[in-house]
């Protein structure tokens, strides 16, 4: 065997050494105060020994503190090889424990959560594509594959089997099985599914549903072939119009219809991308239950929902001409509307029918008494003045949240400046070019997406169009925020702000705006809250002395 270099033999008697206090400690019992003693009792002995010469306590000193550093690289060393010990097993165990943890719950706690999950998952289906809508019914059948307790839970939660989509070539199979665990469904159809061979047709489907009574949910996504536009006809038949326990609506169009075959269309005219007998087979359904609806890419002439809460309406195929007086004369349909979205993309104004649009002034705008939220999302080719088309139809006096959401894409034909100034213009300014004015929104939130370069905007406008907007959140990736100086010179009614600042590198005179605005107004604010706060860090301690304890920042 080869001889130990002195490294190795000063690590064992190292080790040797720890291995003897360790037994001393547990002997004696570990002494908090005194515990230090036990690592160096020769340097104790002989420092206190008045008979021992200075060149020997030198030398038991030196001596004590290497053999302690050698201990202590033992411990660094054996302390790293038990993290890394640590770090295995965890990773090793952790979906075993969590497993074993979670199926310890009991099974109405374990229920909840999947109606959770679901509710969740079927959330986020349905805010994004509309022929996405159906995919929830996937969520349920991964929580029955985990593991047999799994299953008998799931099977026995009728919310998790709601929904029951059309785009199979199951239906037969699985439609009965999901009517034994769930008899008030929520029922997807793809009318273009449909048309593909060696599926059944629409008609044969409906007929193996619930009766159209026990539906709570309804999403129809059509329009890419010719035959799918059947349904409005299918579904009629197949209820006798009447939907009395509908909860939630959801019609998508995915096509134009042709002006030709529209009602008396002529080439120019407005339009509502449905046909004359569509449309009247959709006004004649009874929905008095219903309270959420979403309209992509039509508009209705009429409908019978008057206790509706909720309503989205998605426009943008292709430049379509909107068809605004039929649009108004809908809202008159819905009166007890809450909650109002709209999403706009590639959207114009018939410019052959100004007439038209100034004779519409001459009316009232729509009043809606229990409209309290409004969402506007633009995007594309959409025309600032079919914006102001659209908002002059409403009086927006009741309404107390405003979201505002703006994406330039990069393929946009207009520069920037033009666009964004056409959409805020849209906004701020009503047809007759007065200024618009939301006279009870409190809480407001403008939003301007990802793709945005640095430019100039009109800020001051949309401003005074909110004199008593109370909580103020700007999330503005990569471009500068208005003048915090404007800000509190229209809103004067200001109590908090939340800036977004993740994504942003254009924040250079925020600290500035903020030492030249009057005391007296920031006394009135209660919280200024910055989430992120990269692009603000210079500027953090100039804040906190401007804002003290109402600046929270959150990174």
């Amino acid at each position: 065997m080869d001889r130990m270099s002195s490294k190795d033999l000063e690590a064992t008697r190292s080790i040797a050494v720890f291995l003897e206090s360790l037994e001393t400690m547990k002997r004696t019992g570990f002494d908090e105060e005194d515990g230090w003693k036990l690592w160096c009792m020769d340097w104790l002995r002989t420092s206190s020994d008045p008979d021992t010469s200075l060149e020997m306590k030198v030398h038991v000193a030196k001596s004590s503190l290497s053999r302690m550093k050698s201990i202590a690289k033992v411990l660094e060393s054996v302390s790293a090889s038990l993290e890394s010990s640590i770090d295995h097993v965890a990773n090793e165990s952790r979906d075993m424990i969590r497993v074993s943890g979670f199926s310890s719950l009991p099974d109405d706690v374990i229920a909840r959560i999947f109606e959770l999950y679901h509710e969740e998952y079927r959330n986020l289906v349905g805010e994004g594509d509309a022929k996405n809508w159906g995919k929830s019914f996937r969520a349920p059948n991964v929580l029955t594959q985990v593991c047999k307790r799994f299953r008998q839970v799931a099977l026995h939660i009728p919310a998790l089997w709601d929904c029951v989509s059309g785009r199979t070539r199951h239906a037969r199979e699985m439609i009965p099985i999901l009517m034994d665990r769930c008899q008030y469904p929520t029922v997807f159809l793809d009318y273009d599914f449909f048309q593909e061979p060696n599926t059944s047709n629409s008609a044969d489907f409906l007929r193996i549903l619930p009766p159209a009574s026990q539906w709570r949910g309804l999403a129809i996504f059509h329009g890419r072939t010719e035959g799918s536009r059947e349904f409005f006809e299918d579904i009629h038949a197949f209820s006798n119009g009447r939907l009395d326990n509908l909860l939630d609506l959801r019609i998508a169009h995915v096509g134009e219809t042709p002006d030709e075959d529209e009602d008396d269309g002529e080439d120019g005219d407005e339009s509502t991308n449905i046909y004359e007998n569509d449309a009247a087979f959709l006004a004649e359904w009874r929905l008095p239950k219903l309270k959420r609806l979403t309209l992509s890419n039509i508009i209705p002439t009429r409908m019978d929902c008057p206790n509706l809460q909720e309503c989205r309406i998605d426009l943008g195929t292709n430049k379509v001409h909107w068809d605004i007086h039929t649009l108004k004369k809908f809202f008159l349909c819905i009166p007890l509307l809450e909650s109002l979205s709209f999403s706009f993309c590639n959207d114009i104004p018939d410019e052959g029918d100004i007439h038209n649009h100034m004779q519409m002034h001459l009316f009232e705008p729509v009043r809606l008494s229990r409209l309290r939220s409004l969402e506007l999302n633009v995007t594309k080719e959409t025309e600032g003045s079919f914006l102001r088309n659209v908002l002059d139809i409403l009086d927006l006096s009741t309404i107390s949240r405003l979201r505002v959401s703006l994406l330039y894409a990069r393929n946009n034909t207009k520069d920037l400046a033009s666009c964004l100034a056409g959409w805020l213009f849209g906004i701020s300014f009503t047809n007759t070019n007065s200024h618009r004015v939301f006279p009870n929104v409190k809480d407001f939130h403008l939003a301007l997406h990802k793709e945005y370069k640095e430019c100039a905007l009109p800020y001051g406008n949309l401003m005074r169009c909110l004199p008593q907007v109370r909580n103020l959140e700007l999330n503005l990736p990569e471009i500068s925020e208005p003048s915090f100086i404007l800000v509190f010179k229209y809103l004067k009614e200001l109590r908090s702000i939340r800036l977004d600042d993740r994504n942003s590198s254009h924040r250079y005179y925020l600290a500035d705006d903020f030492e030249r605005v009057d005391q007296q107004k920031l006394d009135q604010l209660e919280r200024f809250e910055i989430e992120g706060g990269g692009s603000l860090w210079g500027q953090k301690d100039r804040l906190e002395r401007r804002l003290e304890s109402k600046l929270i920042w959150r990174t």
